[in-house]
């Protein structure tokens, strides 16, 4: 194939090679069928009119090129503004005709102005070609050569783009992401309103600055110049930000993206950056809060014990609890509260059942659940209790914690008082207690006899 044909089946403009006489379309190049929405076989077989409605070239145009305006009628019968270039010519061989119609071919974005009559061409050597030195005009010439221009309002793609660029304009100064755009000596190009608003200016302020003479930092300068030397991107989560006096004043997640042209080279720089100060403070938060509960917990006096009432195990228990039962954490791990109790009640009830209905009643009501429990350690020693259950947050998971206060010391001191009251009142002797000012507070039966 020759040079020409060639150029013009690469030619990204919209073309097509029309019979003066007839007015057939006699060729069509890819951009040509693209623009018109119609196959080559197709096209093959209209007339000029039926895609172009416009001026006609005027018989006397003699080799001239003259611009036409007027619509292109696509396929789907949709309209396009477009100025026309057209220009008489001989057919000749070096315009491929009906091989080129039966055939699709991909355009490789290659432009031109137009294809007039009398243009310099390349043969097959390399060599340019000798100009025609006939002219001719519409009546005599074999074909006309027109090529279109899409006028931009009427262009769908076009449209597409801008309706995107506005779209992209729109988020770009509305986002709450901090946005600045810097040529690669690390000056300000244009910032966002975020931007601008995070430290307390206008836009148009940071305007041909330069970001490390209004904030300096050596650290972030040596990242900066290694994006731009290398051309790979950094990212930063919950950088301090310090005030002119070192202390920090906020949190930014940030990050540094190289902008290169199409040989691979940086030629820009995008920064972004988001105030995560409020996420990192409530993270903070959380962590003194599990901390101070981790404390309690730990250090409590009570035996305290975290039951997952879907799993039927505990998932945290502290020192006390492992001292009460005698067994090591790991252990209690994998044990459940029956496991840590005798078969039986005192009042007959079976023990798994009774568990079971206490841990329900906790998870079903806001309010603690007091009451007392027989529990056996490691040893087999049946170890009074003292129980309180409350459920615990999250609510999406059912749990709960439970004070175990051992309560055998309290139970011997009862029973031993109970043992000084009869003998106090069967004694034959009388007596009588009084507090520390004299006033009596107990006689037993002998006093009261005499």
């Amino acid at each position: 194939m020759r040079f020409i044909d060639q150029f013009i089946l690469q030619l990204h403009e919209p073309l097509l090679i029309v019979e003066a006489e007839t007015g057939r379309v006699a060729f069509a190049n890819p951009a040509a069928l693209d623009l018109t929405g119609y196959e080559a076989d197709e096209l093959g077989e209209l007339g000029i009119d039926d895609v172009f409605a416009g001026d006609r070239l005027p018989p006397d145009s003699g080799g001239q090129l003259l611009r036409i305006i007027g619509h292109c009628i696509r396929k789907d019968g949709t309209p396009l503004a477009i100025t026309a270039a057209a220009s008489t010519c001989k057919r000749n061989e070096s315009l491929p005709h009906a091989h080129i119609l039966e055939s699709k071919f991909l355009v490789e974005g290659r432009t031109t102005d137009a294809f007039p009559s009398g243009t310099h061409t390349a043969g097959v050597s390399g060599q340019p070609e000798e100009p025609s030195d006939d002219t001719y005009n519409a009546e005599s010439a074999d074909v006309i050569v027109y090529t279109f221009q899409v006028d931009a309002e009427s262009d769908p793609a076009s449209e597409a783009l801008r309706e995107t660029n506005q779209i992209l304009a729109a988020v770009y100064d509305t986002t709450h992401v901090m946005i600045a755009y810097l040529d690669v000596s690390h000056n300000y190009i244009l910032v966002n309103r975020a931007y601008a608003k995070m430290y307390g200016q206008s836009p148009a302020y940071y305007s041909g600055k330069r970001l490390f003479d209004l904030f300096p930092d050596e650290e972030n300068q040596r990242i900066f110049s290694r994006v731009t030397q290398t051309g790979h991107a950094h990212h930063a989560m919950a950088q301090p930000v310090y005030d002119h006096d070192g202390v920090v004043s906020g949190y930014l997640d940030w990050s540094l993206q190289p902008i290169k042209n199409s040989a691979g080279q940086v030629t820009a720089l995008m920064l972004s950056q988001v105030d995560v100060t409020r996420r990192v403070k409530a993270l903070e938060a959380v962590a003194e809060s599990e901390e101070r509960f981790r404390v309690l917990f730990e250090y409590a006096s009570d035996a305290i014990v975290v039951f997952d009432a879907d799993l039927g195990r505990f998932t945290h228990v502290n020192e006390n609890a492992c001292r009460l039962f005698g067994m090591s954490r790991a252990e209690l791990y994998h044990a459940a509260p029956v496991d840590l109790s005798p078969e039986y009640q005192p009042d007959g009830r079976h023990s798994e059942s009774a568990a079971m209905d206490f841990i329900n009643q906790a998870l079903d009501q806001e309010e603690p659940v007091f009451f007392e429990w027989h529990h056996q350690n490691i040893h087999g020693e049946i170890v009074p209790c003292e129980i309180r259950l409350m459920r615990m947050p999250p609510r999406n998971r059912r749990l709960v914690r439970g004070s175990l206060i051992d309560i055998r010391d309290r139970i011997e001191a009862q029973t031993q008082a109970r043992k000084l009251s009869r003998a106090l009142e069967q004694a034959a002797d009388a007596v009588m207690i009084t507090d520390i000012s004299g006033v009596i507070e107990y006689v037993n039966p002998a006093f009261e006899r005499m």
